[in-house]
């Protein structure tokens, strides 16, 4: 995508138990940092970042990552287990909207392979019954 007139490239990590990790979180905003997404022309701006309160953005990696005065971020963490009120994805209204579409996806994909199985079982039997 495009950030005030940057590039960016998109970023994938991942973890042996799919959570977030204080290195991950400290690795992403590093990757923002070098792209110099938030101009640091004056010391008295940082950049901003709203947490909730996962066990990761309390441990060392990220914190010290965002405490570095090279690079360092204001960062609001919300209440320990409190995901549930922050994370604006995990809402029950988005989640059921998901939970919806997923199964209305669900039926077309059985429906789609009940038809081509029938299709195949359909030329198999005329095969057959033309030897």
């Amino acid at each position: 995508c495009t950030f005030q007139g940057k590039e960016v490239p998109c970023v994938v990590a991942n973890t042996d138990n799919g959570s977030i990790t204080s290195e991950l979180l400290a690795s992403f905003l590093e990757h923002m940092d070098r792209l110099e997404l938030f101009p640091r022309t004056d010391p008295n701006v940082k950049p901003f970042l709203l947490l909730d309160g996962h066990g990761s953005r309390l441990e060392l990696p990220f914190l010290k990552y965002v405490n570095t005065e090279a690079h360092q971020w204001v960062v609001c963490i919300g209440v320990p287990y409190g995901t549930s009120y922050w994370q604006v994805g995990g809402s029950p209204e988005q989640n059921g909207c998901y939970k919806m579409a997923l199964t209305s996806e669900k039926a077309a994909l059985a429906l789609k392979k009940k038809d081509t199985v029938c299709q195949i079982q359909e030329s198999r039997r005329t095969r057959s019954l033309s030897s």
